[in-house]
């Protein structure tokens, strides 16, 4: 797995909850970065209520993640840019 940083554009948000996991949630967003690439990525629990809670279409946000063996990136911190508070961390 390798770490990534990433800048882009929400552009889809989909939220799910999970039976037969560790995992309560799970939230899925669609980023699109360079205005041309679409990105696949995912987080869980608290990270995924934050994401649904906060999360708008073109929302500008700022990911530090994993990439995963299936090309998605694993979410392990989010912050949004365009914020009242400029950022958040989890």
């Amino acid at each position: 797995m390798n770490e990534v940083f990433i800048i882009g554009k929400v552009i889809n948000t989909q939220f799910e909850f999970t039976y037969s996991s560790k995992n309560i949630s799970i939230c899925f967003i669609e980023v699109i970065i360079e205005k041309e690439y679409i990105v696949n990525m995912y987080g869980y629990n608290e990270l995924a209520d934050y994401m649904i809670q906060e999360l708008n279409k073109d929302d500008i946000i700022f990911v530090n993640g994993k990439i995963r063996d299936d090309g998605k990136i694993f979410i392990r911190n989010i912050i949004k840019i365009n914020s009242k508070y400029n950022y958040k961390k989890l």
